[in-house]
């Protein structure tokens, strides 16, 4: 029985791998967008409560499903996410912070949330969650004004870069801290490239 919890273990932390770190942005991204999508195409037919339609419904037929679905999921995201880091992570007694390198269960399933932090920088696996949430928010929600998402896109990124400087979080064997940096470094130079398809500059 043993063999098969351990399984089972197994199993979570690789379907949580998956839906947290590998997919998780993309799916944080098209999901609070269809959501926004459908919320500003109803308003638009719907002014009010009270009015009639002023247009066609331009939402497809399944838009409405599809918002509810993917805000039952996002809000999975953010209630599995919370839990861990408020029990394990911030809590403020050391028990339940022991569990997550004794605890075979634990190790299995969330152990590639914080594997490669050092234990007492383990409050950087909070703040990477909050980041990745607000820059999905950035690209779903502020698509009115270019210049805005890219402004505060890049603030969101320099200031990830900065914290990985600073604060060093990751072992330095593993290389994560380097990779990291690379990539945020990337990341905000792209960023400038897109300054120029904006509507704003033409």
């Amino acid at each position: 029985s043993k063999f098969w919890f351990k399984n089972i273990y197994i199993g979570l932390g690789v379907a949580f791998r998956m839906f947290f770190i590998y997919f998780s942005f993309p799916f944080l991204t098209i999901t609070l967008y269809q959501f926004y999508n459908y919320i500003d195409v109803s308003l638009k037919k719907y002014p009010s409560a009270a009015a009639t339609p002023t247009g066609p419904d331009l939402n497809p037929p399944n838009s409405l499903a599809l918002s509810v679905v993917g805000f039952v999921f996002v809000l999975v995201w953010l209630l599995v996410l919370l839990f861990f880091n408020l029990k394990y992570i911030l809590y403020k007694k050391n028990f339940y912070q022991k569990k997550i390198y004794s605890s075979l269960s634990v190790i299995l399933i969330y152990g590639f949330i914080y594997n490669s932090y050092k234990p007492n920088k383990l409050y950087f696996v909070p703040f990477q969650s909050l980041l990745i949430f607000l820059k999905a928010l950035v690209i779903s929600l502020v698509q009115k004004s270019g210049l805005a998402q890219i402004v505060l896109l890049a603030l969101l990124e320099i200031l990830d870069l900065f914290s990985i400087l600073i604060i060093q979080p990751n072992y330095a064997k593993t290389g994560k801290n380097i990779n990291s940096i690379i990539m945020s470094v990337f990341k905000i130079v792209v960023l400038c490239f897109n300054v120029a398809f904006l509507s704003q500059l033409d």
